[in-house]
């Protein structure tokens, strides 16, 4: 998947899939994530695309739709594919918003145990009231059960509401075949003010998600669709330096 017509101010006019049978050979295909693509959804813009495959072959693709023109609106797009990306159904919004929110950098992860079950998640920014000395940044989380037909409103799963000037960034849930256990890895971003010149990263950590350990016990507990509630966050990484201080060695492991 890759961003066609990309603005340096921001999206791109389409996002487009390409797939092939032999390796060798790759054919494209529009997603419909954006008013140029042919029944794509309303947004004049989008960006952000991620696919993730299921154990029946059902292909999930996600994405994000923008306006810049006409509102401010951002939303998380949603489509799926049974013939490997040659074709897109269900485009489905499973979120939206407009200012002072933003819904940023969405990734989607297709259930290696639970046929017709995706996960889609991404970081919900509140800028309410407007300022650099108010912003929120909790992980939100939708999913689906029936193959992407239909998905769970969003809600917060991953909470920045009491640490200040705290957001979330980059979440992908990783599932282990064996466990059927989730992790949502993500990094945290505490913002400092400089003055004048703006927020700027002060710490990183990244934190995991664990869920219900087994298939069966986690069926039970999604009830509607999203009580698979976070049973622990652990910080398996920390990084206190700011981005000039970060060196070659990257983040530092910690207990």
């Amino acid at each position: 998947m890759f961003q066609q017509d990309r603005w340096n101010d921001g999206g791109a006019r389409g996002l487009a899939a390409s797939w092939t049978t032999d390796g060798h050979t790759f054919h494209r295909s529009a997603l419909p994530f954006s008013l140029c693509a042919p029944g794509g959804a309303d947004f004049e813009r989008a960006s952000d695309p991620w696919v993730s495959t299921g154990p029946d072959g059902t292909v999930y693709a996600s994405g994000e739709g923008v306006d810049f023109t006409r509102s401010t609106r951002s939303a998380l797009l949603a489509a799926t594919s049974r013939d490997g990306g040659r074709t897109w159904q269900n485009l489905t919004t499973t979120h939206v918003d407009q200012q002072p929110f933003f819904n940023d950098k969405p990734s989607l992860t297709a259930d290696p145990v639970r046929h017709g079950t995706a996960y889609q998640v991404w970081n919900r920014l509140d800028n309410d009231p407007p300022g650099p000395s108010s912003l929120d940044g909790p992980g939100y989380i939708s999913l689906t059960r029936d193959g992407g037909r239909t998905w769970s409103k969003g809600r917060a799963f991953v909470d920045t509401s009491t640490v200040p000037n705290t957001q979330t960034i980059g979440h992908v849930i990783v599932a282990n075949r064996r466990t059927a256990t989730l992790y949502d890895y993500v990094a945290t971003v505490v913002r400092d003010l400089l003055g004048a010149t703006g927020p700027a990263v002060k710490a990183v950590e990244s934190v995991q998600l664990l869920g219900p350990a087994d298939a069966a016990a986690r069926a039970r507990a999604m009830g509607d669709g999203l009580n698979d509630v976070v049973k622990e966050l652990v910080t398996f990484a920390r990084d206190e330096r700011t981005p000039d201080e970060v060196d070659d060695k990257g983040m530092e492991m910690v207990e």
